[in-house]
């Protein structure tokens, strides 16, 4: 092997590392997507309008 050369069982575990690394962005990415909305729709603030129809039906 000369100098500066890669051999091929090299390049594939760096292919299959790059495929994996990839993998697991995207299901992070979806998975802090999902996350995320879980947030925004707890800490939405409730109108008046939704607060009185929610206390009405408590109330029945």
């Amino acid at each position: 092997m000369k100098k500066g050369e890669l051999t091929i069982n090299y390049i594939i575990v760096l292919i299959l590392a790059l495929i994996v690394l990839v993998t697991i962005a995207i299901i992070f990415r979806q998975q802090i997507g999902n996350f995320l909305s879980s947030i925004n729709a707890v800490s939405n603030p409730i109108s008046g309008d939704q607060l009185t129809k929610t206390t009405e039906e408590l109330l029945k």
